[in-house]
């Protein structure tokens, strides 16, 4: 977690100094793990992480190429064209688009490693009365959009379609730090401000408060008017 404020860029570079790259966010529980460390530290605001727009429907994961179009917008976002890099809001616990040049706090992970697909094998044996002909190709994938398409000459073609999981080591790495990281989230910020009454420094909210005043005194005041001629009574009765 970095607290100090600074643009992207800037951001990314205090997380290469230790080997880390803006946070990679791949699914739900990484986000959940996010949003811990940013309510441990106290911090408060939009924190940078790994992503920049690529156009409607995905995002560039750590400027290396490779896509995600799995996010969580929060109500009104993404905003303007311009606005390319992507935060955490820790107040909703969704995503904004920023402005990269803006200063802000920031949040690193490890960095973002391409998955891959196991070799495979594919034999044909395409037999005639002459020849036998044996065709073998392998076929590596990582994450993106588009699908690789083999039309090699004489041979079966076939679809490798983009693979988006999280690996048992990324998996127990993140249920370590889950636990790590685990509050008491009744010492949260969030949940205190919950309970607290924040100075409204607007004229008309004083205003609001003096004509509340006003009605008490008016209503309580006519129920006493009301009674006084009773209350002289019985204390010249009493004395």
């Amino acid at each position: 977690m970095i607290s100090s404020k600074q643009n992207a860029a800037d951001s990314d570079e205090i997380c290469k100094k230790d080997e880390g790259k803006l946070a990679y966010i791949p699914n739900k529980a990484a986000l959940e793990v996010v949003m811990a460390l940013m309510d441990a530290s106290g911090d408060s605001g939009v924190a940078y992480v790994g992503y920049t727009k690529f156009d409607a429907n995905n995002l560039d994961i750590q400027g290396t190429g490779h896509l995600q179009s799995w996010y969580v917008w929060d109500s009104g976002q993404p905003g303007g064209t311009d606005q390319e890099c992507i935060g955490v809001f820790d107040y909703t616990r969704k995503w904004h688009d920023y402005y990269c040049t803006q200063d802000t706090i920031a949040v690193c992970s490890t960095p973002f490693v391409p998955t891959t697909v196991p070799t495979t094998e594919i034999t044909t044996d395409l037999s005639t009365t002459e020849s036998t002909t044996v065709v073998t190709t392998e076929a590596t994938t990582v994450i993106d959009t588009t699908t690789c398409h083999c039309d090699c000459d004489d041979s079966p073609s076939f679809d490798i379609y983009p693979v988006v999981n999280i690996t048992e080591e990324l998996q127990a790495q993140l249920d370590t730090l889950r636990k790590e990281t685990k509050v008491n989230e009744e010492m949260l910020s969030s949940t205190i401000r919950k309970r607290t009454s924040v100075r409204d420094p607007r004229p008309s909210s004083a205003y609001v408060g003096y004509l509340g005043i006003g009605l008490l005194t008016l209503i309580f005041g006519g129920i006493f008017v009301l009674d006084l001629p009773r209350v002289i009574i019985v204390f010249k009765t009493l004395f």
